[in-house]
């Protein structure tokens, strides 16, 4: 598929000097046309540049070396430039038989490992032409390295002369760079509309493109999309202020099959790259395609060229196999044409050395152990103790109510979870005053949380004479204390001495239930003021209705005055126990306050049915 982009490069023009961060891909070739990272086989036709290998040579067939010039790779000492380097040897033992590189243009020969090699530069009379055929062999034997001109052979074996290694990593880097750069050449049909429009290239399609100047024009195709190009034709050619870069998306393996280019020469092929940056297979087949124009640049791949058209330009590949007799015609010539634009590389090559950005500064926070915390503690809320937090908002005092709970009601049983319900059912409905026993009271084994700190109130004990009736509470507020709570079953009641009658609990304005009378003036034993008359429940027998010892003030020990039942009893923290105190009245004085109303309403009640009599009859007199 076609990517296209819309932002161009800024261009940098060839022949000037590379800033710090343009470059000229090829560079560092050190003017070799042709650079081979590992072996190569040269099996036909032949080059018009300089060859330099890094691994081994294998002659397959009959290939001529500097047809066109020798470069100007020169070797400190010699007298000729370097027209073949070889890194590694001559692998004679897999050369064909009779195979021979012929090194033209009066060059010299560079090989880093002589071993099983024989060095001649002598006919037995006089200097002649320098020959390197297998060891132990005449100078007439083949496979044969010869050369046009008499070398020295003590300047044949030299290892080092180039760095292999560093030289294809700056050209690996610089590949993955080229790919990087946003395409902005767009491929047109032969209507002159684009392509990527249609969703692709047909196969055999003629297209077109428009070069800008001063811009680093860069088309961004796949494999496919390119092989379908039957012929290219430049609406503005490539030169100095235009060159073109075509990066190739491909698989691993790719077999190209190159498109014309009608006008297009050595001149324009200069300024034309195809960057191969995925590509570790790159297969040129016999008999298919054209000649193509421009530099191959594929660092990462092993080249298999079968096919006898020309390649004008540089090749940079790892590996190169020519066609060994199998393909008609064998491969085609390489003539020179090397890369001469410099250009601003995209990716990380392009970009120069930063400095160091400062690291954003943290935001200050509060010390984390002073700031306040929303979520509720989870051991505060398996052991029941209210959790000391700072103010909350209603919706966070709500979440974290409802976090409590589902924690709780994880760690309960089934029967304490049913308890916990019942309990929280009850507490909805209107307050009541409670007895001492039902707030002390609690199902087995529940732990819940301590009540908030409610108005309380106390029965307490009034200073009167041995022989008074009656005695005066009047409620007081007092803070509830949270000691450990404690599970108490329901198979152990409270003893006398726990038991704490002058006590219980309320809410705040809380009306008192049961039977309590009266008119609320506050009149007689036992009443306290906007109340009524507090009789109790039980009469006769004392007001505890535990003990029947008449020692108690509260309404009933299991149903108010009124009958109806106790709801559940809320959960709440155990209390110590308090001694209880004795009021001072009895069932016989409490009999005489009911005989004493009694008589008091009996009186009145015939004193005014004495008045009505009277009027009456005062009528009839009249």
């Amino acid at each position: 598929m076609l990517a296209l982009g819309a932002a161009a490069g800024s261009l940098i023009l060839s022949g000037g000097a590379s800033s710090a961060t343009s470059a000229n891909p090829v560079d560092g070739s050190s003017g070799f046309p042709i650079m081979v990272e590992e072996d190569a086989e040269l099996a036909a036709n032949g080059s018009e540049g300089p060859i330099a290998v890094g691994g081994d040579l294998v002659i397959g067939e009959h290939f001529d070396v500097a047809t066109g010039g020798a470069g100007a790779f020169v070797v400190p000492g010699d007298s000729a430039p370097t027209g073949l380097l070889v890194g590694g040897g001559i692998d004679f033992p897999t050369s064909t038989s009779g195979a021979r590189v012929q090194v033209l243009g009066d060059a010299y020969v560079k090989i880093g490992d002589t071993s099983g090699v024989a060095v001649s530069s002598s006919d037995g009379v006089a200097p002649a032409d320098t020959r390197l055929t297998p060891a132990n062999t005449g100078r007439d034997a083949m496979p044969v390295v010869a050369l046009g001109v008499s070398q020295p052979p003590e300047s044949v074996g030299q290892a080092g002369l180039l760095d292999f290694g560093a030289a294809f990593a700056r050209f690996r880097e610089r590949s993955a760079g080229l790919a990087d750069c946003p395409a902005n050449v767009v491929l047109l049909g032969e209507d002159g509309s684009p392509l990527a429009e249609r969703g692709g290239v047909p196969a055999g399609s003629g297209v077109s493109i428009n070069l800008v100047a001063g811009e680093r024009n860069v088309l961004s195709i796949s494999g496919a999309d390119l092989n379908n190009i039957g012929t290219i034709t430049f609406l503005d050619q490539p030169g100095p202020d235009r060159p073109l870069i075509v990066n190739v998306r491909t698989g691993e393996e790719f077999t190209w099959v190159a498109a014309n280019m009608p006008g297009i020469g050595r001149a324009q092929a200069r300024y034309i790259l195809f960057n191969f940056p995925d590509a570790t297979q790159l297969f040129r087949p016999s008999g298919q395609g054209a000649a193509i124009e421009g530099t191959i640049y594929a660092p990462n791949a092993d080249f298999e060229d079968n096919n006898s058209a020309n390649i004008e330009g540089d090749i940079i590949v790892k590996s190169l196999t020519q066609a060994n007799g199998a393909a008609p015609g064998g491969s085609g010539e390489y003539r020179v044409a090397p890369f001469s634009a410099d250009l601003n590389l995209c990716g990380k090559t392009s970009r120069p050395s930063a400095s160091p950005s400062p690291s954003p500064r943290p935001p200050l926070s509060r010390n984390p152990s002073l700031s306040p915390s929303l979520s509720p503690s989870p051991e505060l809320v398996a052991s029941g103790k209210p959790a000391q937090t700072p103010a909350q908002t209603p919706a966070q005092a709500q979440a974290q109510a409802q976090a409590q709970a589902q924690a709780q009601a994880q760690a309960q049983t089934p029967a304490q979870a049913q308890a916990r319900k019942s309990a929280q059912k009850h507490a909805r409905k209107p307050a009541r005053l409670r007895t001492a026993d039902e707030a002390h009271a609690r199902p087995a084994g529940e732990l819940g949380p301590s009540p908030s700190p409610m108005a309380t109130v106390t029965m307490a004990p009034a200073a009167l004479p041995a022989n008074a009736t009656s005695v005066r509470y009047t409620p007081r507020h007092q803070p509830i204390p949270h000691p450990e709570p404690q599970a108490r079953p329901e198979s152990h009641p409270l003893t006398d001495s726990e038991r704490r009658p002058e006590r219980v609990t309320e809410q705040v304005n809380e009306q008192v239930a049961g039977s309590e009378t009266g008119t609320g003036t506050g009149t007689g034993t036992g009443t306290s003021a906007g109340e009524g008359t507090k009789t109790g429940a039980e009469t006769g027998t004392g007001m505890d209705a535990e003990t029947g010892t008449g020692t108690g003030m509260r309404i009933g020990a299991g149903t108010e005055a009124g009958g109806h039942p106790l709801p559940h009893p809320v959960p709440g923290p155990a209390v110590a126990p308090r001694s209880q105190p004795e009021l001072p009245f009895t069932g016989a004085a409490t009999e005489r306050l009911l005989w004493s109303v009694c008589a008091f309403l009996s009186a009145g009640t015939l004193a005014i049915l004495g008045s009505r009599r009277r009027r009456r009859r005062g009528k009839h007199a009249k």
